[in-house]
């Protein structure tokens, strides 16, 4: 990824060959650019991840010597709407604080011009790093704890009025804490505020199908209304996965999703998986149904139905796995198209080519 940085004032840019403000050439510096620079009281340490809306980095409060994760929106992406849109995800997070929602500790304007915010950093790996190194080694039951930190998660955030639409292994992050795992939900950027919001909140294109299309429920590929049914269906889908190791879609095109995958939902059987209950089993199918009234009426409903382990058989393995290896922190608060290799400064700087 490359910034046009101003060798004059600084401003970071997502094209052309001279500053817009003070007509300097501008010149190319990756996303180690940014390395040792500070945001608020923030100074950032390292290149965590990068992917369709911004770069992550690993930073760390200059009094405090508490480790963050600042993310930054790409210059390319700096219209009206994406701001209004990112900053709406910030707010989103701040004001529906939840043990199991990733914290926002600030949002500003960084003096380069990109807008920033502040969250928790979290040590760990994603669902989706957990299932890839582990999923063919770990049962449901296995995942009990983070399915129910998710249930809490996500009922909280329909009581307060909010879908996620993006509900994917990416955007949980398994943290561990004493060797127990803890269940965050990152990511709202294109949340939906169910009700009580006025047209400055909806910031999603009319007519537009939002989220990943893997994980995406009948009414999101419709474009048809949206609410707390639908963030269910994807966590039925994640919940499979869990199961079987492999997305519910793996190989599956965007044509043939659209065409037959959303009009069947999940077997009631599982053969091959006798961990999973019949009870279990008629619960991933009803989640999954096409139409949402067909489904739990809650997300909670649903995960009471999986007949998971109570809480105190839970051995906590799950957090014991996200610790080993040491995990890189937060690392998929974006979408995560590509992974950028911590660097300890910035590239030397060279010119742009053009536009």
């Amino acid at each position: 990824m490359d910034l046009r940085v101003c060798g004059r004032c600084e401003r970071v840019h997502g094209s052309g060959a001279t500053c817009p403000g003070c007509g300097t050439a501008l010149s190319l510096a990756d996303a180690a650019f940014f390395i040792g620079k500070t945001f608020g009281k923030y100074t950032v340490e390292r290149v965590l991840g990068a992917g369709g809306m911004g770069v992550v980095y690993g930073a760390r409060h200059a009094t405090l010597n508490r480790p963050a994760v600042v993310k930054l929106v790409l210059p390319q992406l700096m219209d009206e709407a994406f701001l209004k849109r990112f900053l709406r995800e910030a707010q989103v997070l701040a004001e529906h604080k939840h043990p199991n929602i990733v914290e926002v500790y600030d949002f500003d304007v960084s003096p380069w011009g990109p807008p920033y915010y502040v969250m928790e950093y979290l040590e760990g790996r994603t669902l989706r790093e957990m299932i890839e190194r582990h999923g063919r080694g770990l049962v449901l039951s296995d995942y009990a704890s983070l399915l129910r930190d998710l249930d809490a998660a996500l009922s909280f955030a329909h009581r307060k009025g909010v879908v996620h639409r993006d509900l994917k292994p990416e955007n949980v992050f398994v943290a561990s804490f004493d060797g127990r795992a803890v269940g965050k939900v990152l990511d709202f950027g294109i949340a939906k505020l169910m009700s009580g919001a006025d047209s400055s909140t909806n910031l999603t294109l009319s007519g537009t199908v939002m989220g990943t299309p893997h994980y995406l429920a009948p009414e999101q590929l419709l474009v048809q209304p949206v609410g707390g049914y639908t963030d269910l269906y994807a966590l039925a889908l994640m919940a499979a996965e869990m199961v079987t190791g492999l997305p519910v879609r793996a190989g599956k095109s965007f044509g043939e999703i659209c065409s037959v995958e959303i009009k069947k939902p999940l077997p009631a059987q599982w053969p091959g998986h006798p961990e999973i209950s019949p009870g279990a089993a008629a619960a991933l199918a009803r989640a999954t149904q096409p139409d949402p009234a067909s489904r739990f009426p809650d997300v909670h409903s649903f995960v009471e139905a999986l007949e998971l382990p109570p809480p105190s058989a839970d051995p906590g393995r799950l957090g014991q796995l996200a610790r080993a290896g040491g995990g890189d922190g937060t690392t998929a608060l974006t979408p995560p198209s590509h992974a950028l290799s911590p660097r300890a400064g910035s590239s030397p700087a060279r010119r742009p080519s053009g536009p």
